[in-house]
């Protein structure tokens, strides 16, 4: 059998380490795939066109009412949202009695994405949500309203309101 001189083994050495750091890199990079399949939670920012406090004068078409799930959990909003430049008004107002931040979709009835907020603290409200698709009058939307805590943005329970739309053109 044939004995390895200096300059081998130091080869073999440096492929022995260059197959070590690739497997590690692998181990890596499978980690981080299956990471992204699990889908990791991203935090949803503030909303930027927040206003504190409940909305005053509301016309009564729109049908404002309250949507109570439990003592810690009531917004309020129009029952008949109205659309006009891709905007929807509905007064989205999160509860000053809210222990979470509140943050709102609206899907299609195709339930596709169409529009979104930002988190919304206790005691605020939204006036318009900007839409990214045309809605024809008295069509269905879905209003999904997830309600998440405030320190950790653990969910603390979700609702979906299906309600019409009013077009304004």
């Amino acid at each position: 059998m044939k004995y390895l001189d200096q300059e081998q083994k130091l080869i073999i050495k440096i492929l022995i380490v260059i197959v070590s750091i690739a497997c590690i890199i692998l181990l890596i990079i499978n980690a981080n795939i299956k990471n992204i399949k699990k889908g990791q939670f991203i935090i949803p920012e503030m909303e930027q066109n927040v206003v504190e406090g409940k909305p005053t004068d509301i016309p009564k078409e729109y049908m404002y009412q309250e949507a109570k799930v439990n003592d810690d959990y009531i917004v309020y909003l129009c029952a008949i949202p109205t659309f006009k430049d891709n905007k929807l008004t509905l007064y989205f107002t999160s509860s000053e009695v809210n222990k979470g931040l509140i943050k709102i979709k609206i899907l299609d009835s195709q339930k596709n994405i169409i529009g979104e907020s930002g988190l919304i603290n206790p005691n605020s409200y939204i006036k318009d949500i900007e839409l990214s698709k045309d809605l024809d009058d008295k069509e269905m939307i879905t209003i999904k309203v997830m309600n998440y805590e405030k320190e950790t943005y653990y969910s603390l329970g979700s609702i979906r309101l299906t309600v019409p739309v009013r077009r304004i053109d």
